[in-house]
């Protein structure tokens, strides 16, 4: 394994399907067009027992990327392999070119991107590996049934399954600064309105909790009058509007105003060509 967490190789057989994935071998996930991005599974959590995830990257070009966001207890590496990409880290974003690799510690807020016009392709790792794969394979999943259709999100059906799938995975990967509150918002309005991303834990009972279940986020955020949640007030009032399929365009805040002045300062960013 290298020093970056990656190991020596990608894991692909010469046919591009993965050689180590057990969930199942070469899981794949392709979050369409509107995403611009494709993802396998060399090697999962249950190949490396937690130790490592391990998943080729394809990136189309002009691909947005994610909002800005944290892994609290995972580092993340970007190895290029080819084609080029750009790292949001330290308030800046900075680029990366096939042989070079940068690594994230855990608790840094960043972002990746595709600007150029050609596609990338990279091997991002994990570690300790956690439920990655699954927010991956779930997000590749909502995207197949038109459920999200754009990152950042351009319309609000897009962005409540985001933020739901977000919340689905609270403790491996979190939106930062103003988007984290607005995603905690739209997951709780999704609930509201029946949207589902996929299994969720029981709900752990108590004020506020209702006929849908609340992600440990939710429960450990969620501010209760009379028995309804703030979340509940604001969803009761936009369900209507959010499932209307409207797809008129929504505003997100820009990767810089979404990193927060209140995370601790990052370290140098970290890109290794060697």
């Amino acid at each position: 394994m290298r020093q970056d967490g990656t190991s020596d190789t990608t894991g692909e057989r010469a046919d591009g399907t993965g050689t180590h994935g057990s969930t199942p071998p070469g899981a794949r996930a392709d979050w369409g067009p509107g995403v611009g991005m494709r993802w396998e599974t060399p090697r999962s959590g249950a190949d490396t027992g937690g130790e490592l995830l391990e998943g080729t990257m394809w990136f189309a070009g002009h691909m947005a990327g994610p909002p800005v966001h944290v892994h609290p207890h995972a580092s993340e590496s970007f190895r290029v392999l080819e084609g080029q990409i750009e790292v949001f880290m330290d308030g800046r974003w900075a680029p990366a070119v096939a042989g070079e690799t940068v690594t994230v510690p855990a608790g840094v807020p960043h972002s990746v991107r595709n600007r150029a016009a050609g596609p990338a392709k990279l091997v991002n790792a994990h570690w300790p590996a956690q439920q990655m794969e699954g927010f991956f394979l779930d997000g590749g999943r909502l995207a197949s049934e038109g459920k999200i259709k754009a990152l950042p999100p351009k319309d609000p059906r897009t962005a409540i399954h985001a933020a739901m799938l977000f919340q689905k995975y609270p403790d491996d990967i979190r939106a930062t600064g103003p988007q984290g509150p607005l995603f905690r918002v739209l997951a709780a309005v999704g609930r509201l309105c029946g949207f589902r991303v996929g299994p969720w834990r029981p709900c752990a009972g108590g004020p506020g909790c209702r006929a849908w279940s609340l992600g440990s986020e939710d429960r450990r955020d969620l501010r209760t009058t009379g028995g309804r949640s703030r979340s509940w007030r604001v969803g009761a009032r936009q369900c209507a509007g959010a499932t209307s399929g409207s797809d008129g365009p929504m505003r997100m805040p820009s990767p810089r105003a979404m990193s927060p002045s209140h995370t601790r300062p990052a370290t140098a960013m970290a890109i290794d060509s060697s």
